[in-house]
Parts: structure tokens; sequence; C-alpha cells
């Protein structure tokens, strides 16, 4: 599929983009300022200056997962940060190799079965797994595959050629 774009100076831009079963492919070439047209870099020249008014303190994480604890509980220790990441990184890639569209169908079939059968509990348990990953799917399939061009070339960006 091509399709046709104009510039700013409504000048018809000839550039391939096309979509796939699960992605888009987007071949147009940008200028620089175009590339960056959204990145406004404010850099920091002397680090001793800064203060956490200036910058804004960042978020303390006060609640830990379940996993988290048990590990600790079972190992008598703190977990380290290898650990987490590994284990962060295998709950994370699980999100992206789910089957959605039957994992929604599922989910789905399980919020009608409970709610006919007025359970409360696991209708309202259903109804949240169904949000989730419809979510998921919403942000990280769709949304973040298309909002910005710029880190897909920088991930991608030999293989987009």
């Amino acid at each position: 599929m091509i399709e046709i774009e104009t510039s700013a100076n409504n000048e018809v831009i000839h550039e391939e983009t096309y979509l796939q079963p699960s992605y888009r492919v987007d071949k147009r070439q940008f200028t620089e300022r175009e590339y960056n047209k959204f990145v406004k870099l404010r850099g920091v020249r002397d680090w001793s200056t800064l203060s956490w008014k200036d910058v804004g303190k960042p978020y303390e994480v006060t609640t830990f997962a379940k996993e988290k604890k048990e590990w600790e509980s079972e190992n008598g220790k703190v977990l380290p940060v290898h650990t987490s990441w590994e284990m962060f990184n295998r709950s994370f890639h699980e999100w992206f190799v789910k089957d959605v569209p039957a994992g929604l169908n599922q989910s789905r079939k399980r919020f009608i079965s409970n709610a006919l059968k007025l359970n409360v509990k696991e209708t309202a348990a259903a109804l949240g797994e169904h949000l989730r990953l419809h979510l998921w799917n919403y942000v990280h399939r769709i949304q973040d595959g298309v909002w910005d061009p710029r880190g897909k070339r920088a991930l991608f960006g030999d293989t987009l050629t």
C-alpha cells in the first residue's frame, strides 16, 4: 500500500509505508529537522549544581512484587539485581508472546460465564484480566508500534532498509 502525504509546503511526497499483518513498515525519509521535530534537549553542563528541587525527586517504590517477596523468603537474602532483571524480563516477555485474540476471547467467555452465575468475585477478576489484556494490546502492540519512528529506526535501523 502506498500512501500519499503532503509536506508542510503542500508538496506531494511519494514515500512508501505499508501494513503487514502485525506491524506497519515505514520507509519514509526525513530531514534532520523533521526527524527531531519533537525532541528538545536541555543538557546539563554542571551536574554539581543540580538539586532534587530542580529536577524532581524520583519515584520511590514502596510496594514489591509477590515473586520478589517469595524469592527473598525462600533464599533468606535480598534479591540480587541481576536475578531481579531476569525475572522481570521473563515476565515481560510472556506478555509479548501471548495470543491476544485467543486470550481476549477466553477472558470474555470467563467473564460472561461468571456474570451469569452471579459470581461477583470471579466476574470482577475476569473483567480485570480482560481489561489488562485489552490495554496491553492497545498500548504495547498498537500505540507503541506507531508512536515514534525514531525509536524503531534506532532499534532496527539496519533491517528497515
